[in-house]
């Protein structure tokens, strides 16, 4: 495998997916491929993740409000 980049790779979108060396398997580059399934199930980890730190923070401030209420009532 060659170590510097093939040209395909400095091209948008940067993968080597249409590329008929890579499908031939006649490529001595490294290459790089978009796996669908892949990107979709970190997007969707990343989403959960995002909005579990959203409704966790979410919990934290009514918590806040509450007490603040509750030390406010003596």
């Amino acid at each position: 495998m060659r170590k510097h980049p093939c040209e395909l790779l400095t091209k948008s979108p940067n993968v080597c997916n249409g590329c008929p060396r890579y499908i031939n398997n006649h490529c001595y580059y490294h290459y790089v491929i978009y796996n669908v399934e892949q990107a979709d199930n970190s997007y969707l980890k990343l989403k959960s993740e995002s909005n579990s730190k959203i409704k966790n923070e979410v919990v934290q401030i009514e918590l806040k409000k509450d007490i603040q209420k509750l030390l406010n009532l003596g």
